[in-house]
């Protein structure tokens, strides 16, 4: 291993290329928010907010020569990162330091199920990524696309898809590492007669019925503000809400929502339990999330289903269970996820004790994995009828 302050510099170099990376596709935005922001402070919230940045990562680009920023290109700067994360993980032994873009690239680098597959680079604002993928619109509509791809043939697909795609997810599902194309592919058959299961804190249950984007009200002070949760499984007297992630986990930066009552209310109440999972709670304009490598839009997002759930007519079923799942990619995710798992752990029971003040019968399930999901012996005839080109492509 090299020495430390060899290693200290490289990771410095790599925190800049990251912030590099946020922006040089974007520098009219860049622009645009210091032009515009009254002053130094606001202009360095704006970006950190705007681009999901530290606060380091903005004093470095707004002490950067504005032609060395204009200068940059994307590819240019993505080999740049890509060689100073070869050299940390050959030197440092550390599989947290690689990029959620290199993890993807690595997993899919070797699969089997690509190569026989019409596939593109992904566009995104007009240009083609240098190394995110979709898979290709061979019949003219992705939900018979995606049939097509994946030898589906179950009579409920098309229904699920119309769930899955609602907002945004219609221009994401055809990449390969949405999260929603994961759920979608992977439940899209659950029925009465292809159960699938989940361990509820220890206890297996069986799941019937599945419906994926599910909309619920956050608040009944603000009929507008809706939480969508990514899956929602129901059977056996119990409903299953589950926040579902691919590779999101990996990444990391500051996020912020709206600064509304109710949210102010939630988040000073869980604030503790935040704080001590290595979160910082700021309340300004916004509510502003922070933790340094830490992922912070998990947490914002099972917060905002814990008051959507709580708000809808369904909390008074006998089991009502709110959880999060996500995919995990062996030894290139390992301290990502042992890092999120403690922050869900400090995480979940702050709502644990929430729910238990605010007198609703919710049940905060144990933070599992697809793999976790599909290792139970429970499960392994709902896998087994999985087409196989679902299994190969996630290696399941």
């Amino acid at each position: 291993m090299k020495n430390a302050k060899t290693i200290e510099n490289y990771l410095r170099r790599k925190m800049r290329l990251e912030a590099l990376l946020a922006v040089v596709q974007h520098k009219g935005e860049l622009v645009k928010i210091i032009r515009t922001a009254p002053n130094l402070k606001k202009a360095e919230e704006n970006l950190v907010s705007h681009f999901g940045l530290t606060s380091e990562q903005v004093q470095y680009l707004l002490n950067a020569e504005i032609r060395f920023l204009m200068g940059s290109e994307y590819e240019d700067v993505q080999k740049k990162y890509n060689q100073v994360v070869a050299y940390l993980t050959k030197h440092n032994n550390d599989t947290s330091i690689m990029s959620k873009e290199n993890v993807i690239t690595e997993f899919f680098e070797d699969n089997k199920f690509l190569s026989n597959t019409q596939w593109e680079y992904t566009l995104w604002r007009g240009q083609k990524s240098s190394w995110s993928k979709s898979f290709t619109d061979i019949k003219g509509d992705n939900c018979s696309s995606l049939k097509e791809i994946f030898g589906i043939i179950n009579e409920n697909f098309e229904e699920k898809f119309k769930q899955a795609v609602s907002g945004l997810e219609k221009k994401r599902i055809m990449t390969l590492h949405s999260s929603s194309l994961l759920a979608l592919l992977l439940f899209h058959s659950v029925s009465e007669e292809n159960p699938i299961h989940f361990c509820i804190n220890g206890k297996v249950v069986a799941f019937t019925n599945v419906q994926f984007e599910v909309k619920n009200t956050v608040d009944k002070r603000d009929s507008n503000t809706k939480s969508n949760v990514d899956i929602v499984l129901s059977g056996s007297g119990y409903t299953l809400y589950l926040e579902s992630k691919f590779s999101e986990y990996l990444g990391s930066g500051t996020e912020n929502i709206s600064s509304t009552l109710y949210y102010k209310e939630i988040f000073k109440r869980l604030r503790r339990c935040l704080e001590q999972a290595g979160l910082k709670i700021e309340f300004k304009d916004k509510i502003y999330i922070k933790g340094r490598g830490k992922y912070c839009k998990g947490p914002k997002q099972m917060i905002s289903h814990y008051l959507g759930i709580k708000t809808s007519e369904k909390t008074d079923q006998s089991h009502v269970v709110l959880g999060e799942i996500l995919f995990d990619f062996g030894k290139l995710s390992k301290n990502k996820l042992d890092s999120y798992k403690d922050i869900y752990k400090s995480l979940r029971a702050g709502l644990e004790n929430c729910a238990k003040d605010d007198g609703i019968n919710l049940i905060i399930n144990d933070l599992i994995t697809y793999q976790q999901v599909f290792q139970l012996k429970e499960n392994q005839t709902f896998l087994e009828r999985l087409p196989k080109n679902i299994r190969t492509f996630y290696k399941l």
